[in-house]
């Protein structure tokens, strides 16, 4: 793999959608075609560059103006196209410009099958690796060996060049999930994946899907809608445990929290550089049950193996592991946060009563509406449904089109409801 020096994370949301616009192809192809890495101080020719809609953790649910995309799009020096699902066919046929092709995902040749198949020998591929999986990046790389293409991390975000109106990212604070609902503390948690570590002789594990990180941790958060997770990332050594969260999201008492835990509060952007420390053992911590000391014995040797999920950790971090080092199996929680406790079970009836009761006092409220004389689309709600999850710009489809997963709609009401209802919403408040 072609390594450059790589820029800090541009915490999770990655730009796609903002190049669809009219004006956003021309500024991005200029970048694209010819790129002086002064990091470097060589003149680089890419032939493309490929922007991925998903997060820096492997997740396609980033909050981008409040709506939930998946895809990815190649841009090149002569043209641009874009792919996704099918949920997404009519949409893009209808919003892109005449300088995009829409590539179907299901029906056309994936990315990386395309880029080997109609770019020319030795094509130099420019990629965000903080938001690309080990797995795709090695599928991208095998694909690229008939005509000894190069995927090139590249050191800095192009689209971010671009995206100059990008919105802020909020401040959202860290929220403590309490053990009468989690149903198992952080520390039954950590002992439990520290004998995993152990059974696999290796020295420390990189944690990088949100779920898994607010899971072990027991901590929720909001920043993604609807979706109860914090942008972090997690270390955990046979002695010692690590979140990366910005500090601003950190209120006293996830601080007391954590301190209690034996879990270090770090700046989430010094993820790279601690993992460059762990792959050369020399991470250190210092928060141990609320005393403050440097471990010693977290030191390892060169030889031990840290643990990384190539499904879900990002290129940009396992880049900074010796390939011998990097032990690639599924995570080690993924299994234990599917199989619920009691407590868990617990809380996911009283949610689906709660959800039950919303979606009934829901349906009571839509028999009660006159349809005869005007098509109900998501908007208006009634007061207990709150803001629908979905963007509601995504309600312009035409009633009767044959979107992918859903029936063609008989009537105005199937666009809510029954086998073609496509809104989600939020439980009422009891």
């Amino acid at each position: 793999m072609a390594i450059s020096t790589l820029a800090n994370p541009a915490w999770a949301v990655k730009p796609l959608w903002c190049l669809l616009g009219p004006g956003g192809l021309g500024p991005a192809i200029f970048l694209c075609g010819r790129i002086v890495d002064k990091s470097w101080n060589i003149n680089s020719s890419f032939s493309g560059v490929v922007v991925l809609a998903v997060s820096c953790h492997e997740s396609y649910l980033v909050r981008i103006l409040n709506s939930y995309n998946t895809g990815l799009a190649l841009i090149t020096t002569k043209e641009a196209l874009l792919w996704t699902d099918g949920r997404y066919f009519l949409q893009a046929t209808n919003q892109l410009s005449d300088r995009w092709r829409l590539m179907r995902m299901g029906e056309d040749p994936p990315v990386e099958v395309w880029i080997a198949d109609n770019l020319s020998d030795e094509a130099v591929i420019g990629i965000d690796s903080w938001c690309i999986s080990v797995d795709s990046a090695q599928r991208y790389e095998q694909a690229f060996l008939k005509k000894n293409q190069m995927l090139f991390q590249l050191s800095s975000d192009l689209v971010d060049e671009v995206w100059k109106d990008r919105p802020p990212n909020d401040a959202t604070p860290v929220i403590v999930h309490p053990v009468e609902f989690a149903g198992c503390s952080v520390a039954q948690k950590m002992k439990q994946l520290r004998e995993k570590l152990q059974h696999e002789k290796a020295s420390g594990i990189i944690i990088t899907a949100l779920d898994e990180v607010a899971w072990l941790y027991n901590v929720r958060g909001n920043d993604v809608h609807y979706s109860p997770v914090v942008h972090s990332y997690a270390i955990v050594t046979l002695h010692g445990a690590f979140f990366y969260v910005d500090k601003r999201k950190v209120t006293t008492e996830v601080k007391n929290y954590m301190s209690e835990s034996g879990i270090d509060i770090r700046e989430y952007d010094m993820v790279q550089l601690d993992v460059s420390l762990l792959a050369s053992g020399q991470l250190k911590g210092s928060a141990v049950n609320g005393s403050l000391h440097m471990e010693k014995d977290i030191n390892v040797a060169e030889h031990s193996k840290i643990w990384i999920d190539s499904n879900s950790c990002c290129l940009a971090l396992y880049s900074k592991l010796r390939p011998d080092q990097a032990l690639m199996l599924q995570s080690p929680i993924a299994l234990p946060k599917a199989v619920k406790n009691p407590m868990e079970l617990t809380g996911l009836r009283k949610a689906h009563i709660r959800d039950g009761a919303a979606v009934v006092q829901y349906l009571a409220w839509l028999d009660n509406q006159d349809l005869t004389s005007r098509v109900l689309s998501r908007l208006p709600l009634p007061p207990c449904m709150g803001t629908p999850a979905r963007d509601p710009s995504d309600a312009v489809a035409p009633l009767h089109a044959p979107i992918l997963q859903f029936l063609p709609f008989s009537q105005p009401k199937s666009l809510l409801t029954g086998l073609n209802g496509r809104g989600c919403y939020p439980p009422c408040p009891f």
